[in-house]
C-alpha cells in the first residue's frame, strides 16, 4: 500500500522543487535522443531527454549513456513527465556534430567525419619509416657516383650522365610538415 501511495504522490503532485535523482538507463533510443530511466521496480520516468533541447538538430553535443547504466535526471520546469539526463555512471558514446563535422566516440576509438579519410597517421612511426627509405636512397646514390665509370659510351658514361643528372636534382626530404598538431593521439 505505501508503494502505490509514493506512486499517486508522484504523478499528482504538481509544484515539485527542482530535484535531481539517480535511477537506471534503459530503452536508449538515439534517434528521439531519449531513455527511460527506473527509479525503482515501481517508477519509470518514461522519455527523459538526452539532450536538453528535444528537437533533432543537426548541430549537437549528445552523451548516450549505457544501457542498464546508473544516470542522474531532473526534472525541467518541476514536471514530472519533462526531465532531462544530466550525469553518467557509465557512457557508451559521445556524438558531436558541427555544420559538417562530426566526431563519434566510442569504446572502439575516435571517428572522425565517418572515417572517410580511413587511420590518422603516426607520424613518428612515418617518419622513422620514410628516414630508411632516405638513407636506403643515399647509400644508392653514393654507390652509384662510385662506380659508375665515366669515359667512352661503351663503358657506360651516357648511363652515369643520366643517373648522376637525376640524382642531383634529387633533395632529402625533412618530414618537418607532415604532422598535424592539432589533432593527436
Amino acid at each position: 500500500m505505501e508503494k502505490l501511495l509514493r506512486l499517486i504522490k508522484l504523478l499528482i503532485k504538481k509544484e515539485i522543487s527542482a530535484q535531481v535523482s539517480v535511477g537506471r538507463a534503459t530503452n536508449i533510443d538515439k534517434n528521439k535522443r531519449t531513455c527511460d530511466v527506473i527509479l525503482n521496480e515501481d517508477i519509470t520516468i518514461y522519455d527523459c531527454r538526452l539532450n536538453a533541447i528535444s528537437d533533432a538538430f543537426k548541430n549537437h553535443f549528445l552523451v548516450t549513456p549505457k544501457e542498464k547504466s546508473y544516470v542522474t535526471y531532473q526534472l525541467i520546469e518541476n514536471q514530472n513527465t519533462n526531465a532531462i539526463i544530466i550525469g553518467y555512471s557509465e557512457i557508451e558514446s559521445i556524438e558531436i556534430i558541427i555544420d559538417d563535422q562530426k566526431l563519434a566516440i566510442t569504446k572502439d576509438g575516435f571517428i572522425f567525419n565517418e572515417g572517410k579519410n580511413k587511420g590518422i597517421i603516426i607520424a613518428d612511426k612515418l617518419v622513422s619509416d620514410l628516414e630508411k627509405y632516405s638513407q636506403i636512397l643515399s647509400q644508392l646514390q653514393t654507390t652509384l657516383n662510385a662506380f659508375m665509370p665515366t669515359g667512352t659510351v661503351a663503358d657506360g658514361s651516357a648511363l652515369a650522365t643520366a643517373l648522376k643528372a637525376v640524382m642531383s636534382g634529387y633533395q632529402s626530404p625533412t618530414f618537418s610538415d607532415i604532422k598535424n598538431d592539432k589533432i593527436q593521439h
